[in-house]
């Protein structure tokens, strides 16, 4: 876009009304690829490798991260900073250079990659996260008149009619939909679903395939680690009715047993979980 301005002015005159009215319709057409760049989650871009990563929250989007960082050359930065994944993400990603060059490009130039999660477990991830973290909090305290204390802990079913109150278009992003606004626009090229195989060989046949060196996962090992932490301990409950158990910050953090995931996912739950997610269904039926 930088050097179309120059050469329109440098043709017409910079005070030419012809060059600002041309101008003008360049930005106006190109909008709507600059515009959703701007909706969260904040796509990943690449230029150099001409790759645009879509990545929801609970879809092992720290660990794409730390990938994408390696990518563009901003993994040693990362660790010396001693951030946290998504801290750093927030405070330096839309300044970097590989963001500000790569909004420069038009969308056409790039292939598009969405790593994804299955509704249904990734349901159930954010039901756990909102247990184990105060981010959620305020909302809670709002939903039926105050009835939600995370403290005192509260069952799936419950976090569900929660759910059912949001607009999960523009809600936070450990609730929000997967299928992205820039996806309107442009349709991924390839969908990485992390519930059905390995991330990390999916990440490494995608460079492969894009003529790129592929990224040597054993010298990150302090990232997979950290990931390996996160997850939670899971082990059967005898209880028939999962989904209606209050569950408590303790067991979300690992500090008491949690039920296995498909425990929370009966036909009921998994109806409630379609209804909610139907866009995700829509967009990824094909990957899941």
């Amino acid at each position: 876009m930088g050097l179309f301005k120059k050469a329109v002015r440098a043709a017409l005159g910079p005070a030419s009304p012809h060059a600002q009215q041309i101008l003008k319709a360049a930005h106006q057409l190109r909008q709507p690829w600059t515009d959703p760049l701007r909706e969260l989650p904040v796509p990943l871009l690449a230029p150099d490798q001409s790759l645009l990563i879509v990545w929801s929250a609970k879809s092992a989007c720290s660990l794409t991260f730390v990938w994408y960082l390696g990518l563009v050359g901003l993994l040693d930065q990362y660790r010396a900073s001693g951030m946290f994944p998504h801290e750093y993400r927030g405070r330096h990603y839309m300044t970097s250079d590989a963001f500000r060059r790569g909004k420069g490009k038009v969308l056409d130039d790039y292939h598009v990659v969405h790593v994804i999660r299955d509704p249904f477990l990734r349901a159930v991830s954010c039901y756990r996260h909102v247990l184990a973290r105060a981010f959620a909090d305020k909302r809670f305290r709002a939903f039926d008149g105050g009835e939600l204390d995370r403290r005192q802990g509260f069952s799936f079913s419950r976090y569900l009619d929660f759910l059912e109150t949001l607009d999960l278009a523009h809600t936070n992003l450990h609730h929000r939909l997967q299928v992205h606004r820039i996806e309107r626009i442009r349709g991924p090229d390839r969908v990485i679903n992390i519930s059905k195989g390995r991330l990390l060989p999916e990440l490494n046949r995608l460079e492969i395939d894009r003529g790129i060196e592929p990224t040597d996962f054993s010298k990150l090992d302090w990232a997979l680690g950290v990931e390996e932490r996160r997850r939670a301990k899971t082990t059967a409950f005898a209880a028939d009715a999962v989904p209606d158990l209050p569950l408590t910050p303790a067991a979300a953090v690992g500090r008491a047993p949690w039920p296995n995931y498909d425990q929370f996912l009966t036909a009921k739950t998994r109806r409630r979980i379609e209804t909610l997610y139907a866009a995700d269904f829509q967009a990824f039926s094909a990957y899941l």
